[in-house]
């Protein structure tokens, strides 16, 4: 008789066990992976259209508008956050893009600008400082696609 409480009490802390150990990792499994900011990301307007294309390593702004010739400028991606993407352009200045409401299919993006603000910086640490939302940067943002 004693033999059969102690295996019964094995079997109840196996058990308990088993639950415990279920509780805990449960949504252990496969996880959605977070949107990418990477790839090529497309605006249509009337009048015109705008894209950037995002990589790893480099970012390249493209628009063209009915009447105007086509404007390019490209960059180094030197660092990406939640919220923005620092640049390094070719004349060794840092520049910045923010970017927000990001899903697989689309994404608001907006470069630096603010009246009377900066176009660029000698640093990476400069950018960061200078080009933020807070700092009265970014005040339209444009919707793109993902293609």
């Amino acid at each position: 008789m004693k033999n059969n409480s102690f295996s019964r009490l094995k079997l109840a802390a196996v058990l308990v066990c088993f639950v415990c150990a279920c509780a805990l990792f449960t949504g252990c499994g496969p996880k959605t992976k977070p949107a990418s900011v990477y790839g090529t990301w497309k605006s249509e307007f009337t009048g015109g259209h705008d894209s950037y294309v995002i990589t790893t390593d480099t970012i390249t702004y493209e628009s063209e508008y009915t009447g105007y010739p086509p404007f390019t400028w490209e960059g180094s991606v030197v660092e990406v956050t939640d919220s923005y993407i620092y640049i390094k352009k070719s004349d060794n200045k840092y520049y910045c893009t923010s970017y927000k409401n990001l899903t697989e299919e689309s994404c608001s993006f907006a470069d630096a600008y603010k009246d009377g603000g900066k176009d660029n910086t000698d640093t990476l640490d400069e950018a960061k400082t200078e080009f933020t939302v807070e700092n009265g940067y970014y005040g339209r943002y444009g919707e793109y696609k993902r293609q």
